[in-house]
C-alpha cells in the first residue's frame, strides 16, 4: 500500500490479492484506495485460491514481448511469497523475450513485540515445491536461520528440526530499535552459537544476502540436508526462496500462528528495499 502510489502512474495493470481474514481496522479504507486506482481486486482468497488467481495472471501476459512485473512483498505471507517466487521461476521459461521482476520490501515502522504468545498451527515447508532435501541422503540436517524478534522461535525451530549445524543471520535493520530486540529474544541460541556461524546482513543490500546465503548454503550442501527457516524482515525470506528456487536440493520452512494471529496495523517507515531479478534476453 506504501509503494502504491509511486507506482501506479507508471503500470499498465495493478492487481490486488486479499487474504480470507483480517478485514478490519483499516482493511477498508486500503481497499478504497485500491479502487481509486482502477485495481483489480481479488479478495477474500484462502490460499489455494491464491495461487490460482496468480497463476490466472500470469497467463494473461504476452510471450512475444519481455514482461517487467513489480511485485510488493510487504505484506505477504510466507506461503505466498513462496507461491510467487515458485511460479515466477517456473514461469519465465516461457518468455523468451525475457522477464523482469522487481521485488519491492517497505521496512515497517518499529512496534515493540506483542507480549501475547500462541502456539505455531503450521510447522513445515512454505510451499510444496520448497519441501525438498539434499539428494545426498545424509542423516544430519543444517538449519540456516533468519532471526526476527518472536521469542526464541528461532530456536524452537532447531529443536524441532533436531539440526546438527545451525548458522543464523541477523539483521541490520536502518530502523536501530529492532536489532536490540532481536538479540533479547534470541540470546539463548546466540549465546550457544560459534561467532564464526552467526552473520550479521544490512536489510537494505538483497544481492549482498543473496551471495553470503548461497555460499553458506553451498558449503553446507556437501555433508548435510539443508534447511532455512527465515524468520524476521520479507526481504531475508524473499532472499532464501530464491536461492532455493535456483537449486532443487533444499527446504524452506515457516513456522507461525497462521489465521489466529491477531490483526493490527502497521505503518510503513520511510525506507524501501528493491531486488530486481531477470531471466531470458
Amino acid at each position: 500500500m506504501h509503494l502504491l502510489k509511486s507506482v501506479a502512474p507508471r503500470t499498465k495493470r495493478i492487481v490486488a490479492l486479499g487474504f480470507d481474514h483480517g478485514h478490519e481496522l483499516a482493511y477498508t479504507s486500503n481497499r478504497a484506495i485500491f479502487e481509486n486506482y482502477s485495481a483489480c481486486i481479488e479478495d477474500s482468497l484462502c490460499d489455494q485460491d491464491f495461487e490460482k488467481v496468480l497463476l490466472s495472471n500470469l497467463s494473461e501476459l504476452s510471450h512475444k514481448t519481455r514482461q517487467a512485473l513489480f511485485v510488493d512483498i510487504s505484506c505477504f505471507s510466507r506461503f505466498r511469497l513462496a507461491a510467487v517466487v515458485h511460479q515466477l521461476f517456473t514461469a519465465a521459461v516461457d518468455f523468451p523475450a525475457g522477464l523482469t521482476i522487481d521485488f519491492a520490501y517497505s521496512v515497517a515502522q518499529f512496534e515493540k513485540p506483542k507480549a501475547t504468545r500462541q502456539a505455531n498451527t503450521v510447522v513445515g515447508p512454505a510451499h510444496y515445491a520448497f519441501a525438498g532435501w539434499s539428494q545426498g541422503g545424509y542423516s544430519s540436517t543444517a538449519a540456516v536461520l533468519g532471526l526476527g524478534y518472536e521469542q526464541d522461535h528461532a530456536l524452537g525451530a532447531v529443536e524441532y528440526l533436531q539440526a546438527g549445524e545451525v548458522w543464523a543471520f541477523t539483521p541490520n535493520s536502518p530502523v536501530s530499535e529492532y536489532k536490540p530486540e532481536v538479540e533479547e529474544a534470541n540470546d539463548l541460541l546466540l549465546s550457544e552459537l560459534p561467532p564464526s556461524r552467526v552473520l550479521q546482513y544490512d536489510v537494505c543490500a538483497p544481492k549482498s544476502v543473496l551471495a553470503v546465503l548461497e555460499s553458506v548454503v553451498r558449503g553446507l550442501s556437501h555433508s548435510h540436508s539443508v534447511v532455512l527457516v527465515p524468520f524476521g524482515p520479507k526481504i531475508f525470506v524473499l532472499c532464501s526462496l530464491i536461492v532455493a528456487a535456483m537449486r532443487d536440493d533444499l527446504a524452506v520452512w515457516r513456522l507461525s500462528q497462521g489465521s489466529t494471529i491477531k490483526a493490527y496495523d502497521r505503518m510503513a517507515s520511510d525506507v524501501t528495499v528493491g531486488l530486481r531479478v531477470s531471466f531470458g534476453a
